[in-house]
C-alpha cells in the first residue's frame, strides 16, 4: 500500500479526534447524520464492490467467514459499549479507566480488521475497485474518531492521555494494513480477510441503519432527514463503485 494512505489513514483519525472536542457538544445532531451517511455508504460499497469481489473464484463457503466477522464484530461492539454508534456514557471514577480502555480496545480491534485486507483487494476481484475498500473505511473512521474524542472529554481524560489514546487508534489500521501486505500476493488468505471485514461491515452498517431515531420517536422509523442522508450514502456509493 502506498504510503500516503497510511497518512490518510492516521490524518483522518486525528482529525475526527478534533472535531470531537470542537463540536462534541453538538454530537447529538451531527453524529446520528454522520453515522447514517457512512453506514449507508459502507452498505453500498459492500453491495456493490467488496461482494462481487470476494465471491470471483471462491467457494461458497467463503460465506462462512462473513459470518465469522459479524460474529466478531458483536465481539468488538460489546467492549466497545456502541461508542461508534453515538451511545456515550458517563462513568463514575472508579470504573472510568477501565470503561475507556474497554472501549479502546474494542474500536481498536475493528480498525485492525480494517487494515488486514486493504493491501491486497485489488488481487481478489475487480482491480477497477482497488481503492474503494479505502475509502469506504476512510468514510467511517472519522465519525467513529469523533465519538471516542467525545468519550474521552466527557470522561475528563487529561489533554496528553487523549492525544495518546487517539494516537493508537490511529496506528491500528495502518498496522492492519502494514501486517495484511505480507499476504497481499496470497489470494485465497486476501479473501479470507476481506470476508471478515465484509460480515463486520454488514453489522455495523445495519446496527446503525436501524437503530431507533430518537427525533421520530418510533422504533425503526425513520426521519425524512435521514431516509435522504441515506440515500445520499447509497447514491455516493454506486458513483464510486
Amino acid at each position: 500500500m502506498e504510503i500516503w494512505k497510511y497518512v490518510i489513514l492516521v490524518a483522518v483519525v486525528l482529525l475526527g479526534g478534533a472535531g470531537g472536542v470542537l463540536f462534541g457538544g453538538s454530537r447529538k445532531v451531527l453524529l446520528p447524520i454522520a453515522l447514517s451517511f457512512t453506514a449507508a455508504y459502507i452498505l453500498g460499497i459492500t453491495v456493490m464492490s467488496l461482494l462481487p469481489s470476494v465471491y470471483i473464484g471462491a467457494s461458497a463457503k467463503i460465506g462462512i467467514w462473513m459470518l465469522v466477522g459479524f460474529l466478531l464484530q458483536i465481539a468488538f461492539e460489546y467492549l466497545s459499549k456502541g461508542v461508534e454508534h453515538g451511545h456515550i456514557h458517563t462513568h463514575s471514577h472508579d470504573h472510568q479507566l477501565v470503561y475507556v480502555f474497554q472501549v479502546l480496545l474494542g474500536l481498536s480491534l475493528h480498525a485492525f480488521l480494517e487494515g488486514l485486507p486493504i493491501s491486497g483487494f485489488s488481487a481478489v476481484g475487480h482491480h477497477h475497485h482497488g481503492d474503494d475498500l479505502f475509502w469506504a473505511i476512510i468514510v467511517h473512521k472519522a465519525p467513529a474518531a469523533f465519538a471516542l474524542s467525545v468519550l474521552l472529554v466527557t470522561q475528563g481524560i487529561g489533554r496528553a492521555k487523549a492525544i495518546l489514546l487517539l494516537l493508537l487508534f490511529a496506528m491500528m489500521s495502518p498496522l492492519g494494513a502494514w501486517l495484511g501486505s505480507h499476504w497481499q500476493t496470497d489470494v485465497e488468505v486476501m479473501r479470507i480477510f476481506l470476508a471478515i471485514l465484509i460480515g463486520a461491515f454488514f453489522h455495523i452498517s445495519t446496527l446503525i441503519l436501524f437503530e431507533n431515531d430518537e427525533d421520530a420517536g418510533k422504533h425503526h422509523h425513520f426521519s425524512l432527514l435521514k431516509m435522504l442522508t441515506i440515500l445520499v450514502g447509497f447514491f455516493l456509493a454506486y458513483l464510486v463503485s
